[in-house]
């Protein structure tokens, strides 16, 4: 009960900021409008968000320690790897493959070119370049310096860059390591599955008490400085990335759930409702994550 109404409120906060974002939007040349945009739906927005990158690294590092030892056995964590790593590159294939589907048939790019030399267009990729800025290097690494990069040199600066696939691999040995030694390493497992029962519980007071109105404010603020009017001159772009999505949203992820799952697609959607819409709001699946966590844990996984 308490988990549908957490829903029900970030749902109506997520309404509420388009509705009030889009209004002011309207407004966005009063001084008044600009002053509570950057001082209170950025700030409370901000805020939120911050306070759930936090919980990503431990979050993470954490759970795959456990889940690396609830195996039990490293034989089999290579053929769930092997697994995790095939269902990964498959639904990544289905996904490119429908994008570029859709983009083909609409063509929703067609007769727009002017649209590159707007300027909410040339806004938008300055924005994108600032905060890429640090991920340009890996994108463009060899196929060697990326698997020589999945094993850190200092974990712990991994750790606070955020480098998660070094967080990961780290994390993988830590297990693998535990798992083997046994009972010799009884306190440090204790010592993991107690840290893991802590950062549930701060995801869960930071869902109950910051989730409603974090949402609000990233949703007013990002539509108070946008409003419709970006929708509008890319409207068709807009509804073509709507279609793939739910495609891919309802279509893999809910066929996944029923026939490899054997569960219902329904319950999972209500499920994950609260990481959809951080996802939706803060623009980031590495936000969305310790969120998505919490959700497993409620839905029994």
């Amino acid at each position: 009960m308490k988990s549908k109404s957490l829903t029900i409120k970030i749902v109506v906060a997520l309404i509420l900021g388009i509705v009030i974002g889009s209004i002011f939007n309207m407004f966005a040349k009063e001084a008044f409008v600009g002053f509570i945009d950057q001082y209170i739906f950025n700030v409370i927005g901000q805020i939120f968000l911050n306070l759930i990158f936090m919980l990503v690294v431990p979050v993470v590092f954490v759970s795959i320690v456990l889940g690396v030892i609830g195996v039990g056995d490293p034989k089999l964590l290579g053929g769930i790897g092997a697994k995790t790593l095939a269902f990964f590159l498959t639904t990544t294939a289905i996904a490119i493959t429908v994008a570029m589907l859709l983009a083909l048939v609409v063509k929703h790019g067609a007769g727009h070119s002017d649209l590159l030399n707007s300027k909410e267009v040339t806004a938008y990729e300055k924005t994108l370049k600032d905060q890429n800025a640090a991920e340009d290097a890996p994108a463009k690494q060899t196929f060697d310096q990326t698997l020589i990069n999945l094993f850190p040199k200092n974990p712990i600066m991994s750790m606070t860059e955020g480098n998660m696939l070094q967080v990961i691999t780290f994390a993988i040995f830590i297990g693998i390591g535990i798992m083997v030694v046994g009972k010799k390493a009884e306190v440090v497992h204790k010592f993991f599955e107690q840290t893991n029962e802590v950062l549930m519980y701060i995801i869960s007071m930071i869902m109950n008490v910051f989730a409603p109105i974090g949402t609000f404010g990233l949703v007013a603020h990002a539509f108070t400085g946008a409003g419709f009017s970006a929708i509008k001159q890319l409207g068709l772009y807009f509804i073509v990335v709507l279609v793939a999505l739910f495609i891919h949203f309802f279509v893999v992820y809910g066929g996944a759930v029923k026939f490899l799952a054997k569960e219902s697609p329904i319950k999972f959607f209500k499920g994950f409702i609260p990481a959809i819409t951080v996802g939706f709001g803060g623009s980031s699946s590495s936000a969305a994550l310790p969120v998505s966590m919490e959700c497993t844990k409620k839905m029994g996984v």
